[in-house]
């Protein structure tokens, strides 16, 4: 990653945080991340911020294409990897609930 690519990203991270986690500063974030291959971090702010509820807001769409690709791409990673006995789901609970 460049330095300039590294400050976007900064500046992507700072916009979605103090806008509230809005659709659009998600969607701006969520594929700066996608282009680095930060897929979990995309999955985690998607939950982290419940960015599901917000299915009524213009932009949902986009916002949902960029979490789908990363979502699958941590599938098509676990595919390759072969199965651990566990699903997304519960992986990324894990991520969210740490003991």
């Amino acid at each position: 990653m460049t330095m300039e690519q590294a400050e976007r990203l900064h500046a992507y991270m700072e916009n979605f945080e103090a806008g509230s986690a809005s659709i659009e500063n998600a969607t701006k974030l969520f594929k700066e991340l996608n282009k680095h291959e930060m897929y979990l971090t995309v999955i985690r702010l998607y939950y982290k911020h419940a960015l599901d509820k917000n299915v009524h807001l213009p932009g949902f769409d986009n916002m949902m294409c960029q979490f789908d690709y990363a979502k699958d791409h941590v599938e098509g990673m676990k595919a390759i990897q072969g199965p651990n006995g566990q699903s997304l789901e519960d992986d990324l609970f894990a991520l969210n609930n740490p003991e």
